[in-house]
């Protein structure tokens, strides 16, 4: 059973300390850009903090820190195409006729 009585440390500090407060910092960032996705593209978004904690001798740990987000994006618009003969796309129909269009002056140029 743990020790109720024990003082815990606020992690709020570890935070702070950690990297020099690179950690809180990116963290901050992080989370404020995928709210914004979340709240522009309507998707749920996540921000991941991992901690891998080593022993490193008389009574030490190093802690290394990663940080994941997971930022929605939203639907790209899809393109509709013709296929020729060959399976290329194009944007024009291969089997019709291209008519031999030109520019029209404008009004000001026609009326001169």
């Amino acid at each position: 059973m743990p020790d109720t009585n024990r003082e815990v440390r606020p992690f709020t500090k570890f935070l702070h300390d950690q990297r020099r407060g690179a950690l809180h910092d990116d963290l901050g960032t992080a989370l404020a850009d995928v709210c914004a996705a979340v709240v522009e593209h309507n998707k749920a978004g996540q921000l991941t903090i991992t901690l891998k904690i080593h022993p490193s001798g008389d009574g030490m740990v190093q802690i290394a820190d990663t940080v994941v987000a997971k930022i929605p994006v939203g639907d790209k618009a899809a393109s509709m195409f013709w296929v020729d003969g060959h399976g290329n796309v194009m944007r024009s129909n291969p089997a019709q006729a291209e008519l031999p269009l030109r520019a029209m002056p404008d009004r000001e140029e026609a009326s001169a």
